[in-house]
């Protein structure tokens, strides 16, 4: 996947999730929320941001999976893990999930077809944040740098 097609395809589930999270926090007496579900349909070139009542509260069509072949859905798929790690990572850094009406722990996950769960890409249990596995890595990552410039000075 080219630069520009995962750009282009980070802002269509961008936009879709956001749209997902309006509607969620723009409904008077919104109901509280434990999980919503992202289903990337590849196959049908599309994506739904579901709540954990099954309603579809956001969806459109992704033309960047429309011109695959069986052969690049897993490919495709796996591509967008990624791209919605981001998208949700930018949802939590920007505070969105601070205006929902959230049941703890909250989540969410990536699903298929049968609501069977693929990946879990954000977890917020009381004071825990989980965004992903390696967090704790790249957070000892960005010490080490800072630590580095911070002694470099001297």
């Amino acid at each position: 996947m080219s630069v520009n097609q995962r750009d282009a395809l980070f802002q269509t589930l961008n936009h879709t999730f956001r749209k997902a999270v309006e509607k969620l926090t723009s409904e008077e007496n919104a109901p509280a929320i434990v999980d919503l579900f992202l289903y990337p349909n590849i196959e049908a070139a599309e994506f739904s941001v579901m709540d954990d009542e099954d309603r579809v509260l956001a969806r459109s069509a992704v033309a960047e999976w429309e011109q695959d072949d069986e052969e690049q859905v897993q490919t495709s798929l796996n591509a967008c893990f990624g791209v919605l790690k981001d998208v949700v990572a930018q949802a939590q850094s920007d505070g969105l999930f601070d205006r929902l009406n959230l049941i703890k722990p909250f989540s969410v996950l990536v699903v298929d077809e049968d609501m069977e769960s693929l990946q879990e890409l954000l977890l917020i249990d009381d004071d825990q944040l989980i965004l992903e596995d390696d967090f704790v890595k790249k957070m000892d990552d960005e010490l080490d740098r800072f630590f580095t410039n911070l002694m470099s000075d001297l």
